[in-house]
């Protein structure tokens, strides 16, 4: 009994030691010794209670001590856990990357006031769940998102996929984690398709297996991508003529390919496309399109081939298209496509904002639709 007395007079006089480097020694020990397990229990228990009271220690030191050496005690209370987790950075990064005391309302706190090196420690967890997964995704600092699709073990939720996409639609860099992780949601797989380069198409189709329908619509959306590119590079009219004849032969002259060369104010290829699709002469076609009345132009497209639901969005952006040519605006492709998209969606429930390549996809659903 009088030999416990000294033992713990001593380490009381050790943890109030004014030298740091002693307490950070100390720290040490006896962190190492709480975290192997080997103490019997009343020792243990003697442990524990030293490191409640030196997490509390001035020096960073000591706490930096004690988390580097207690972040995979899976019996660490949860009390010290959470203080050492709200602690700065130099501490609570270990913690907060490996320590399993933590509940996940722990990491939700941090989450949300905590700094980026922090959010990238937790990003990085084991076990992590499907509600972390989703308010990390929340972050705006690359590096955390980075961090977490790069880790596979990590629940991510497909809202949480599709938030990141949204903010980062031309982040290539993050698109690559996500598409070599393991497991893709559906809904993240089409937006990943919509926004991926050739390379990253080719990766997507190599280590995930698509549904047919999405397989179709890689080599659809993408052919009909690189047509458009095509189309903006103002080609001379024996060259749009060639073009158009060669995609009627190999039958790649779809609808929503025509339609994306109207949105782009390519008036000429538009009515190079329908005038060989309805079998009529140029001029005549020209001239329904230009003068003609609602139920003419309907009846040339429908014979054209084009889908019932594009209707009155095409006969609309055709009058848009007139208007801005009469204006003698300038019609640049780009600009043109933007103008007429907002054109679109202020007229049509079928179309809301998005990027080119998700107004496209409406343009598809419309016209497999019909509606």
């Amino acid at each position: 009994m009088a030999d416990e007395r000294q033992d713990l007079a001593l380490l009381q006089h050790m943890i109030n030691d004014p030298n740091a480097g002693a307490r950070v020694n100390l720290a040490t020990w006896v962190a190492q010794n709480f975290a192997s397990g080997r103490l019997p229990a009343r020792e243990q228990m003697i442990a524990q209670d030293i490191l409640g009271i030196l997490v509390r220690d001035a020096a960073e030191n000591v706490r930096v001590a004690i988390a580097e050496q207690i972040k995979a005690c899976h019996w660490l209370p949860h009390d010290l856990a959470g203080r050492l987790a709200r602690d700065v950075e130099s501490v609570s990064l270990p913690i907060l990357e490996y320590c399993q005391a933590l509940l996940p309302e722990d990491l939700l706190s941090v989450l949300a006031e905590g700094s980026c090196r922090q959010a990238i420690a937790i990003a990085r967890r084991e076990n992590l769940t499907e509600e972390v997964c989703d308010a990390i995704c929340d972050r705006q600092e690359e590096p955390v998102l980075q961090a977490l699709f790069a880790n596979l073990s990590a629940p991510i939720p497909e809202s949480g996929f599709l938030r990141v996409l949204k903010r980062f639609e031309s982040n290539v860099s993050l698109q690559k984690l996500m598409v070599q992780r393991p497991q893709l949601p559906l809904g993240a797989l089409e937006r990943l398709i919509d926004l991926a380069t050739d390379d990253l198409l080719h990766e997507i189709t190599k280590r995930h297996d698509l549904p047919i329908q999405l397989v179709s619509r890689i080599a659809l959306l993408g052919r009909e991508k690189l047509l458009s590119d095509r189309l903006r590079a103002k080609m001379a009219p024996n060259e749009l003529d060639h073009l158009t004849d060669e995609l009627r032969k190999t039958r790649r002259l779809t609808p929503t390919l025509i339609f994306r060369g109207l949105l782009l104010g390519e008036h000429a290829f538009f009515v190079k496309a329908i005038a060989l699709l309805a079998e009529k002469d140029v001029e005549h076609v020209d001239e329904i399109l230009e003068e003609g009345d609602v139920s003419q132009q309907r009846a040339l497209l429908l014979r054209a081939g084009m889908p019932m639901g594009l209707m009155r969005p095409i006969q609309s952006v055709l009058e848009l298209l007139r208007e801005t040519r009469a204006a003698h605006q300038p019609i640049e492709p780009d600009s043109f496509f933007k103008q007429a998209v907002t054109h679109l969606c202020a007229n049509f429930p079928e179309f809301v904002p998005g990027t080119p390549a998700e107004i496209m996809d409406q343009a598809l659903r419309v016209a497999e639709t019909g509606s």
